[in-house]
C-alpha cells in the first residue's frame, strides 16, 4: 500500500511575524514622527507670527500715542515730555483723547512684576497719571499694550535731529522739580523736554517658548523694532 504524499503546512513563522511587527512598528512611528515635526513646526510658525503681530501692534499704538504729546492747551510751556529716561516715558496731553480737562500724563514702561493685569511678565504697559512702573501696576488704570516684552528704550532729539542726553534734565522716575509731588509743567529745569522734537522707540519682544533656530542650545525667537516719532504739537 503506497503512501499518501505530506500535505505542506502553509503560514508565517514567529520569526517572521516578529519581523513584521518591528517593521510596521518602524513605520507607523516614522510616520507619527513626521506628523508630530510638522504640527511642532506649524506651532512654532503660529507662535512667531502672534509674537510678531503682537510686537507691530504695540509699536503702532506706542507712535500713536507718543505722537500726541502735549495734545490741547497746556500752557505757554507745554512741557509735553513729563519724564524722559532710558527705559522710561511719561508724556504730558490728552493723548488717549479722554476730553478730560485739566492736565494728564501717561506712562510708558516695561512691567517686571507679576500685577493683576500683567500676570506672566514682562509686559509692556500705560497708565495715567503715574510717574514709576511700581505705582502703574498698583492702579486699576494700568493698561497692557503688548506681553513677551523683553526691553523697551527711548532716545531723544531736537529739531536738529541731535541727540539729547537722558534723562532730560535730569529728571528720572520718582525725582520731581521743586519737590512737586509730579513733575511740574511750568517750574523747574525744562529746557532739554521741551527741546524734544523726535522720540526714538525701540521695541524688543521675546518668546521664551519658541525655538529660534534648530539644534540645542538655540536662542528664543527675538523681535527688535524701532520707530521714530515725531512729535506733532510742536513749533
Amino acid at each position: 500500500m503506497g503512501m499518501s504524499p505530506q500535505r505542506t503546512q502553509k503560514g508565517f513563522t514567529i520569526v517572521e511575524m516578529l519581523l513584521a511587527s518591528v517593521i510596521s512598528v518602524m513605520v507607523i512611528g516614522g510616520a507619527y514622527m513626521v506628523y508630530d515635526a510638522s504640527q511642532s513646526t506649524a506651532r512654532a510658525d503660529e507662535r512667531k507670527a502672534d509674537l510678531q503681530q503682537n510686537a507691530r501692534s504695540a509699536i503702532d499704538l506706542l507712535m500713536w500715542q507718543i505722537r500726541l504729546a502735549g495734545y490741547l492747551a497746556l500752557g505757554s510751556t507745554p512741557n509735553r515730555i513729563a519724564i524722559g529716561t532710558d527705559t522710561l516715558l511719561v508724556i504730558r496731553g490728552d493723548v488717549r483723547l479722554t476730553g478730560g480737562a485739566g492736565i494728564a500724563d501717561t506712562l510708558f514702561a516695561v512691567q517686571p512684576n507679576p500685577t493683576a493685569t500683567c500676570a506672566a511678565p514682562p509686559c509692556l504697559v500705560s497708565a495715567p497719571n503715574v510717574f514709576t512702573v511700581n505705582a502703574a501696576q498698583s492702579i486699576a488704570a494700568q493698561s497692557v499694550i503688548a506681553f513677551n516684552i523683553q526691553s523697551l528704550t527711548f532716545a531723544y532729539f531736537d529739531q536738529n535731529n541731535i541727540a539729547l542726553a537722558a534723562p532730560l534734565d535730569g529728571v528720572v522716575a520718582g525725582n520731581y522739580p521743586e519737590g512737586a509731588p509730579a513733575p511740574n509743567p511750568l517750574g523747574g529745569n525744562t529746557a532739554a523736554r521741551d527741546a524734544v522734537r523726535k522720540v526714538r522707540v525701540t521695541l524688543t519682544a521675546v518668546d521664551q517658548s519658541v525655538s529660534a533656530g534648530p539644534g540645542v542650545g538655540s536662542l528664543p525667537e527675538q523681535i527688535i523694532l524701532s520707530a521714530d516719532i515725531r512729535l506733532r504739537n510742536t513749533d
